[in-house]
């Protein structure tokens, strides 16, 4: 019986057969929806078969001598579960991230992070820092180009000293337009969303994500795989192969099913243990 429910399952992953079980559809609006909210911005999910070509169309590259070796999806997978991704010294957890420590130019802490901002592929856009050492009350977003953010040891530093810092901050944006809110991500954002296919099948729920090492790039989505008979079994998920968006007002976590279907096959395979935590 085991082996018929995983075979629904991967049928199910395979040709979008939507089931009670299985699948959601979020596709279609409901009626009560406004014509601005159905309409797709930029940032917003697109139509299903778009979604599914960017995130198959992603890939990885490894150097083998001169020549780049492109990687599969699965071999990516494979790649980021072998042993403990939260153990890696190449990641780092968002918890420990979020302990940041802001610097100025000359190395002084002047403040301490809060967030950050996450573009479509995991790159590390802004920095929502507040400048408590230098007793500026109101949160920033820093720009990492204009900044000229890069990482010292366990904080962000900045390219400004704390004197400039001072005289540049009423300039420094506070909140995000309109226009960019759907275009960006937090790490608040991110954790404890449902990751979904583009079909609407349910695939887990994100628990953390882990950052490079030098906190510019998320590079993996631990996720909690919940779907057919595989119950809570974690896998690492390359991150640029998720895509997000808003809708109705919430974001939204998607892969595509071609994905989807290595993700549970892997976590078919593994031990049901939480990741451990740095």
């Amino acid at each position: 019986m085991r082996k018929f429910i995983f075979a629904v399952a991967v049928v199910s992953l395979c040709y979008g057969v939507s089931s009670a079980a299985f699948a959601v559809n979020y596709t279609a609006a409901p009626a009560s929806v406004s014509k601005e909210d159905s309409t797709a911005k930029a940032g917003d999910i697109k139509a299903d078969s778009k979604a599914e070509s960017q995130t198959q169309s992603q890939s990885q590259t490894q150097t083998k001598g001169s020549a780049p070796v492109k990687l599969s999806f699965a071999q990516k997978l494979e790649e980021l579960n072998k042993g403990n991704p939260m153990n890696n010294p190449a990641f780092e957890a968002s918890r420990k991230l979020l302990k940041r420590r802001i610097a100025d130019s000359e190395g002084i802490t002047v403040g301490e992070v809060r967030d950050v901002l996450i573009a479509q592929g995991g790159e590390v856009e802004m920095v929502i820092a507040l400048f408590n050492r230098l007793h500026l009350s109101q949160e920033a977003l820093l720009n990492v180009q204009d900044m000229q953010i890069k990482t010292l040891e366990n904080r962000y530093q900045l390219g400004f000293n704390s004197k400039d810092i001072k005289i540049i901050f009423p300039e420094v944006p506070k909140e995000l337009s309109d226009s960019d809110k759907s275009k960006f991500i937090t790490v608040k954002d991110i954790k404890r969303k449902r990751l979904e296919t583009t079909r609407g099948d349910k695939i887990g729920k994100i628990e953390d994500i882990l950052f490079s090492e030098d906190g510019m790039q998320v590079k993996a989505a631990i996720v909690k795989v919940n779907y057919g008979p595989v119950r809570n079994k974690y896998v690492a998920v390359p991150f640029e192969n998720i895509i997000f968006g808003k809708k109705r007002g919430h974001f939204k976590f998607y892969i595509s099913s071609e994905n989807a279907l290595d993700i549970v096959k892997l976590a078919s395979s593994e031990k049901p243990e939480a990741p451990k935590k740095k």
